[in-house]
């Protein structure tokens, strides 16, 4: 059975790929009409905690409620 490599990525590059697949969740969010974009949270736990730290610093606080960073290293 293979495995997802994850052991060999480092914790940085784990980091960036959470960041630009939720950086364009969030893009796609505030594009789809019949999402409320005024109400959006951002949770994040473990490398998500310190994805979630960095989306706060590049989203825009008109959509952006609250950000919940959990155990980010």
């Amino acid at each position: 059975m293979r495995r997802f490599p994850t052991s060999k990525y480092a914790e940085e590059s784990r980091q960036r790929m959470i960041f630009k697949a939720t950086l364009g969740a969030y893009d796609w969010i505030r594009q789809n009409a019949r999402i409320d974009t005024t109400r959006l949270y951002i949770h994040g736990l473990s490398n998500g905690g310190s994805v979630a730290l960095n989306m706060a610093a590049v989203v825009d606080p008109a959509h952006v409620r609250m950000v919940f960073s959990e155990g980010a290293p």
